[in-house]
């Protein structure tokens, strides 16, 4: 359907930046397995992400605030059952994460009203393909940085978008 619907776009209009999101099933709460998955990876050995104890250090204030921690912020419906509350935070991250692939999920989408000043936010790749190590400030990426807010400001005054204030 997605691919569909690009393929009907009218290609002469100028560029115009868009967000298309195509998602296999329910990616909000209150989501629901279909029968058939919802035990498909309980005897499974499934290894930990890299990002499962994040704390989120040396981020924006944002990913820092934000209520999306795996087991932290989750709901009992989220993984079908009752979390338990009572384990340190970093033995719930694991317990949650296992719990999830055992007929639940881990996208959290509950984001408190937290009125912050934005922030800029730029990860390398290549040293750190997990985005754990945010680089923005560190000057051997000002060149980067440079040319990245020039592209931003060039492409705002082509779409005629308000300039995004300057932020630390």
């Amino acid at each position: 359907m997605c691919l569909d619907w690009l393929d009907q776009q009218d290609g002469d209009r100028p560029f115009c930046p868009f967000c298309l999101f195509c998602h296999h099933k329910a990616p909000r709460r209150d989501w629901q397995p279909d029968e058939k998955h919802a035990r498909m990876y309980e005897d499974e050995d499934i290894p930990e992400p890299q990002t499962l104890y994040d704390r989120y250090e040396n981020r924006s204030e944002a990913a820092l605030n934000a209520v999306m921690r795996v087991g932290v912020d989750m709901i009992d419906t989220d993984v079908k059952r009752e979390i338990p509350r009572d384990l340190p935070e970093m033995e719930l991250r694991k317990w949650a994460d296992r719990a999830s692939f055992c007929g639940g999920g881990t996208e959290m989408d509950r984001m408190p009203a937290i009125d912050m000043a934005p922030a800029w936010e730029l990860f390398d790749l290549e040293k750190d393909p997990h985005e754990m190590h945010n680089v923005h400030a560190d000057p051997a990426y000002a060149g980067v940085v440079a040319e990245m807010k020039a592209e931003l400001r060039r492409l705002q005054e082509l779409l005629g978008d308000e300039p995004v204030e300057e932020v630390g």
